[in-house]
């Protein structure tokens, strides 16, 4: 059978996809483009140019030792695509320097066939229906309304609160669906230049009624925390599939760049006897044994606003994912590279020169599974913490350090001219007080 293989960017997809549909206007503030992210601001946010036509919307918060920065791309010529990445740069307690970033790559949608709450599928091998339970796969392209909620700062209970969020209404998407046949075509990944076969067949235009994500952020004694809130709509196709009885997952990657060595702690009331899954209520990172960050899962999510339900959250070995999955989760990466890389060297050139955002490298790859679906509306909100060193601002724990380097020949000039105009000051004095005195002792008896 003859092979294809195929070498698109994701720019290059959306906007082959996104030129059928109508060009529609956005909902968004009227804020000019920014030539560059401020990252020393304690909120900046607005557009920042691109190339192609799609430039990212930005949030950037530089607050009481930490920083945030969420990227989210956006278009006024093309319906908006559907990206975005959120990342954390701070010190922690022992004094590293650590980033943290989390995407989401997409939505898939499976049968439970054991009936065991999780997805099980392992492409490492092929696709095999009868053990494999993924059945489709959504990759978020294009949304045709985006409403954007602006930074701001909110006094909740005497604490600080950073809110922000968005919006995005009648997504389009492509619905892919799992086949049992040998790969006919590969994928170059753009990160690594590795091929991957394509285990998923192009169905059609696949439609979300809306997708939202929200965003709050505050900081308490030297810990930070990040509450995302994720509302999806229904899905609908143009062609006829039958989401009943399925469940659904959203697949997430992330990336940690940091220099020391580094442990997962997986903490779980369950266990999966597979090697390669394993179920997790928290996750937490550690540096020489002291946490650095933790992933707090929600174990419950709510449908249609009112019924309650039991999410499941289970860490994945990268390599039981799907060629097509990976391509899409780098192609997301490699198209914040550029700000990202520009972000960090700003503040940590130490972290920026080892920068690697390729999903391969992510020792984190993680479902937020909903094993009850349906094709109903869900709302889902985990919790990320940080643990942040005490009064260190990034890029300025050495400053007085830095003032004297930089200074230091002003300050010892300033403080000589100084201590001589006291000196002059004083010798005037004393020549005064000399001549009263002899004054005095002239006066006649």
């Amino acid at each position: 059978m003859k092979s294809t293989i195929i070498s698109l960017s994701l720019i290059s997809v959306i906007v082959i996809t996104s030129l059928a549909a109508p060009i529609l206007p956005l909902s968004y503030p009227k804020i000019a483009a920014a030539e560059k992210i401020d990252f020393e601001k304690e909120i900046d946010y607005g557009f920042i140019n691109k190339t192609h036509s799609f430039d990212f919307w930005y949030v950037s918060l530089n607050t009481l030792g930490t920083r945030v920065l969420f990227l989210s791309m956006y278009s006024v010529f093309f319906p908006s695509p559907i990206q975005f990445f959120l990342g954390q740069y701070y010190r922690t307690v022992n004094g590293s320097e650590i980033f943290i970033g989390n995407a989401l790559i997409g939505f898939e949608i499976f049968e439970d066939l054991n009936n065991n709450f999780l997805l099980d599928a392992d492409f490492s091998d092929g696709f095999n229906k009868t053990v494999d339970e993924i059945r489709y796969f959504f990759i978020l392209n294009a949304s045709k309304y985006v409403s954007l909620t602006v930074p701001t700062k909110q006094n909740i209970n005497g604490t600080i609160h950073y809110v922000w969020g968005i919006r995005y209404e009648e997504v389009q998407g492509i619905i892919e669906e799992a086949v049992e046949e040998e790969p006919s075509s590969w994928v170059v990944d753009p990160i690594s230049g590795e091929r991957y076969p394509l285990f998923f067949k192009m169905l059609w235009e696949a439609y979300l009624s809306f997708l939202e994500f929200k965003f709050n952020y505050w900081i308490q004694n030297n810990i930070s925390y990040l509450k995302l809130s994720m509302d999806l709509g229904e899905f609908t196709c143009n062609i006829p599939i039958s989401f009943s009885n399925l469940s659904l997952s959203f697949l997430f990657a992330t990336s940690m760049l940091v220099k020391e060595n580094y442990t997962i702690n997986i903490i779980s009331n369950k266990t999966y006897a597979n090697e390669n899954i394993t179920r997790m209520n928290e996750a937490d990172i550690k540096i020489s044994e002291i946490t650095a960050f933790k992933f707090v899962f929600n174990n419950n999510y709510t449908i249609h606003g009112k019924t309650k339900y039991n999410a499941i959250v289970a860490r994945y070995n990268v390599y039981l994912l799907p060629g097509d999955e990976i391509y899409w989760a780098n192609s997301l990466m490699i198209s914040c590279e550029e700000t990202l890389r520009n972000y960090l060297e700003s503040i940590s050139t130490k972290l920026s020169d080892n920068m690697d955002l390729k999903v391969q490298s992510s020792r984190l790859v993680y479902r937020v599974i909903f094993p009850v679906w349906n094709n109903m509306s869900i709302s889902y909100d985990p919790l990320y913490i940080a643990y942040i060193a005490p009064s260190v601002t990034p890029g300025r724990e050495n400053i007085g350090s830095q003032i004297i380097e930089k200074y230091g020949f002003l300050i010892v000039t300033v403080i000589g001219i100084t201590v001589f105009i006291l000196a002059v000051v004083q010798q005037i004095k004393v020549r005064k007080q000399m001549k009263m005195i002899k004054i005095v002792h002239k006066r006649p008896q």
